[in-house]
């Protein structure tokens, strides 16, 4: 079963097309003769089968039918062509023009109908009136169509977009080190790690100043966005320590750049405790300075340990000299 219900820009730009049906051969050749005149594409049939077998074939913008067909009434035949394409108009023709004929047939999905004998000054406006009712139909439905979808594929995507979101909120959650965003001075988004850093809760530095938890040297040197300056996407690499707040000392590093958050510029940071790191640098540092000042000592005793048994030898050697030219002498 072929089914319609509105055509693309390319079908609306072709040559609009008629059905004709009657059983009346003269009629038939009439009337396609004036529609292909008027630039209609324009098939016959005579009977309602055959009208239903070339409908199967091919949409027809208009359908023109005779109230009585040799093998069943006009009126039978809107059924059919109707479920196959919906937006197809139905003219019926009658030659009686009975109030119930006509009140049958527009029930039935006719558009108008017309009597005979047929003036065809009123045939062409009929028509013509009705192709134009048909275009704007489809038209409309089209333009309905394309909303739809375009409403179905903003929503995907919206959907998309907070799908990944939530995943990448999840995943911030999730992670052990401190994320947070600034947005005019203030903190607009943290995660439970930033917080738990900063030892708050997450409703106590939301929509809170940074001067209120981070340094104003830090603050000082966040990356800015203002206009003429490159810092958006450049990563900013910083260490300070903070107070907590049960008052323990801790050092952090941040790393922080420019973004986009809600269609306004913003700074995303993130960040992680060092503290115990840097304890342990300035642990070793102390031991390379002890090693090297042992080392100093060490090398200096030995080179006055050498220097000392050079002075020995020396000496030896002056003692040895004195004990041979005594022996000389005497």
């Amino acid at each position: 079963m072929i089914e319609k219900t509105w055509k693309t820009e390319e079908d609306m730009d072709e040559k609009q097309s008629i059905l004709v049906v009657d059983d009346d051969e003269s009629t038939l050749k009439t009337l396609a003769l004036i529609f292909e005149k008027k630039g209609y594409e324009t098939e016959t049939a005579l009977t309602g089968r055959e009208a239903i077998e070339k409908a199967h074939e091919r949409f027809f913008n208009l359908a023109l039918l005779d109230i009585k067909l040799s093998d069943m009434e006009g009126v039978e035949l809107l059924a059919p062509l109707k479920k196959m394409y919906p937006d197809m108009v139905v003219i019926i023709i009658t030659g009686y023009a009975s109030l119930e004929t006509a009140v049958r047939a527009l029930n039935e999905g006719a558009a108008a109908y017309i009597t005979k004998p047929l003036n065809m000054d009123g045939v062409l406006a009929t028509v013509k009136e009705g192709l134009e009712k048909q275009r704007l139909v489809m038209e409309n439905e089209r333009l309905y169509q394309e909303a739809q979808r375009e409403l179905a594929e903003r929503k995907r995507a919206e959907e998309e977009l907070k799908k990944s979101e939530e995943r990448y909120r999840s995943l911030v959650e999730d992670i052990n080190d401190g994320y947070f965003i600034i947005q005019d001075g203030k903190f607009v988004y943290i995660n439970q790690g930033f917080a738990n850093l900063l030892g708050y809760t997450t409703e106590a530095i939301l929509g809170e100043g940074i001067l209120k938890f981070l340094p104003q040297k830090y603050v000082e040197r966040l990356p800015k966005n203002r206009k003429g300056e490159q810092d958006r996407g450049h990563m900013n690499h910083d260490e300070f320590e903070i107070s907590r707040g049960d008052g323990r000392n801790l050092v952090l590093e941040i790393r922080a750049r420019v973004i986009d958050y809600n269609a306004r510029s913003a700074i995303a940071g993130m960040c992680k405790d060092v503290t115990e790191t840097k304890k342990a640098e300035r642990t070793l540092r102390e031991k390379v300075r002890e090693l090297e000042k042992w080392y100093k000592v060490t090398v200096d005793r030995e080179l006055k340990m050498t220097q000392l048994k050079e002075r020995i030898r020396e000496l030896e050697s002056k003692q040895k000299l004195l004990r041979e030219n005594r022996k000389h002498c005497c």
